[in-house]
């Protein structure tokens, strides 16, 4: 039986990897001396099978069970004649099988402790949520808040930065994380939170120097040497997680991997101390390499052998208006160079927004066009739609969904839409 029971899920991917944020909060709770267990693949389980759970983790002595939402989807049933499942945004409650779902296993945790808490965290909890099945809501990085909430429950000591919102949740909010003391902080995997996985996550540093009109990330605008953990600790990590499970691909947690030479060097030299060469998929800004084409030999000597491209736009107009108006043709040569220099030894990927600020439909469609017939070589990309949300929300907020009249987005319901051709075709 544990002190804290934690569920985490990413519901609609066909690859399986772990979100670090339910680990980060039960690695805090452990290095306090409470016992925690992380539950993955929420969405799977069924009510039975989840009951099962509850029935060998919680106990009188269980402090509280947790939600980690930031991959929740909802499982929407489906006529789709491959067997597979449609998903959407949790609108209802917080567990990606529905409301009703929900509040059985709430009721099945409190016969096993009617005093067993329910919280949930992660981006998708916020100040304005109403679930009478949850009683704490922590907004933001979690790390202080997870220890006062456990110290509140098990000690009664103050619960630091916390009030009742208007459908009676207390609400922890502690969003800069100003008392946690990231840089130092060491991180360590148990056995059964690694199970057979072959990649895990490492973060490495928080928050972007850049602040794109779309992105609602923290710690946007930071400058160059902040949030960015010590290469002694990264070191142990990565060390570690090869020999205890023999791991030695990673995905590398920062909102852009490549936003600073600083950050890219200190890995860089902190690899060279490994007894092994670690490869890594990370989030890295193309139009940054297309300015630096040294940038490619040195992200590939690092062990970066995955490109995850945020490009979104390649637009000149509406680049200059999000922050991202680099030259079309010098980002696709781009491409084109580590095509011919690494062939399939890596992997690139492209992300796009569909709906962005003064972006036509025919600017979108060269685009796909492009995609398809290889003149942008990706390996493979996406296209999303661009979602705006009410301040009253979402814990943290983009420029465009601050100020969305000013760039031509008009309101419904919680949800912004834009109001040009692009979004109605």
């Amino acid at each position: 039986m544990y002190d804290a029971v934690i569920f985490t899920d990413v519901t609609d991917t066909v690859t399986i990897y772990k979100a670090i944020g339910a680990y980060k909060i039960a690695n805090t709770l452990r290095q306090q001396g409470y016992s925690c267990l992380v539950v993955d693949h929420l969405h799977a389980f069924t009510l039975e099978e989840f009951k099962q759970v509850i029935d060998k983790s919680v106990s009188v002595n269980t402090l509280f069970v947790g939600f980690s939402t930031t991959f929740f989807n909802s499982i929407i049933d489906s006529n789709n004649t491959d067997g597979s499942k449609t998903y959407r945004p949790v609108l209802s409650g917080v567990m990606p099988q529905g409301i009703d779902f929900e509040t059985q296993v709430v009721n099945h945790i409190k016969t096993r402790n009617y005093n067993c808490k329910i919280v949930v965290g992660g981006t998708k909890a916020h100040a304005n949520l109403n679930d009478k099945n949850i009683d704490y809501s922590v907004i933001g990085y979690g790390e202080v808040s997870i220890l006062s909430i456990a110290n509140h429950l098990k000690n009664d000591t103050p619960l630091v930065n916390s009030y009742k919102n208007l459908y009676g949740i207390t609400i922890v909010d502690n969003r800069t994380n100003d008392n946690y003391d990231f840089v130092n902080s060491k991180f360590e995997w148990e056995d059964l939170d690694v199970g057979n996985a072959k990649v895990l996550p490492l973060e490495i540093a928080r928050g972007c120097i850049f602040k794109c009109k779309f992105c609602s990330y923290p710690l946007n605008g930071k400058q160059n040497l902040d949030f960015i953990r010590h290469s002694d600790i990264l070191y142990e990590e990565m060390q570690s997680s090869y020999d205890k499970f023999g791991v030695s691909n990673f995905y590398i947690l920062d909102d852009t991997f490549n936003d600073s030479t600083y950050k890219l060097d200190i890995l860089h030299n902190t690899i060279k101390r490994l007894t092994f060469q670690p490869k890594f998929w990370a989030y890295t800004r193309l139009d940054l390499i297309a300015q630096n084409n040294g940038l490619i030999d040195k992200l590939y000597e690092i062990g970066l052998r995955g490109f995850y491209f945020g490009i979104e736009t390649l637009n000149k107009r509406t680049g200059l208006i999000i922050g991202k108006g680099f030259d079309r043709a010098k980002q696709i040569n781009t491409i084109k160079q580590i095509r011919e220099r690494y062939g399939n030894q890596v992997t690139m990927h492209g992300s796009f927004i569909l709906g962005l600020p003064e972006e036509p439909i025919d600017s979108m469609r060269y685009t796909f066009n492009q995609l398809m017939d290889s003149s942008i070589p990706l390996h493979t990309f996406i296209f999303h739609g661009l979602n705006l949300y009410k301040n009253e929300a979402v814990p943290f907020n983009s420029e465009l969904g601050k100020n969305f009249k000013d760039y031509g987005y008009t309101e419904l319901n919680t949800c912004l839409l834009y109001t040009s051709d692009a979004a109605d075709e």
